[in-house]
C-alpha cells in the first residue's frame, strides 16, 4: 500500500468511527497520533492535528513549522507563536489560545469532538 492508499485508509478509518460515535471531530495532541493522521512529525512545539467527519484534515502548528507541516496531508495548516519577546506563556497555553481560534473557522463550535491528551515521549 503506497502512502496516498495509506492517508485515504486512515481517514476513511476515522471518518467511520466518528460518525458512529457522534462526533464531529477527532483532535489529535500526541505526536505520534498527529504523526498518523497528518504525514507530520511536530519538532519545535505542541500540534494539533484535527479531523472531521467529512473528513477534512487541518494541523496547528508552531509558526516556524508551517512550511514543514503543509508537505503533509492537511488540507489546510494553521499556525501559531508559541513564544514571544513581550508575552511569557507556555508553548501549551499559546496552542490553546491558538485552538480557540481556529475552531470556529471549522464550524465545529456546537460540536461533540473526541480527543485524546497525555504525555508524549
Amino acid at each position: 500500500m503506497n502512502i496516498g492508499e495509506q492517508k485515504t485508509e486512515r481517514l476513511h478509518r476515522i471518518q467511520i468511527a466518528l460518525v458512529q460515535h457522534n462526533c464531529a471531530a477527532l483532535v489529535c495532541s500526541l505526536n505520534l497520533n498527529v504523526l498518523m493522521v497528518s504525514g507530520y512529525w511536530p519538532v519545535t512545539g505542541p500540534a494539533v492535528a484535527i479531523v472531521t467527519a467529512e473528513p477534512r484534515l487541518y494541523l496547528l502548528v508552531p509558526d516556524d513549522e508551517k512550511r514543514l507541516a503543509a508537505l503533509g496531508w492537511a488540507d489546510k495548516v494553521y499556525s501559531y507563536s508559541p513564544a514571544s519577546l513581550t508575552v511569557l506563556k507556555s508553548a501549551s497555553d499559546a496552542l490553546l489560545h491558538a485552538l480557540c481560534n481556529v475552531l470556529p473557522a471549522l464550524h465545529l463550535k456546537k460540536a461533540n469532538l473526541s480527543a485524546k491528551a497525555g504525555l508524549a515521549m
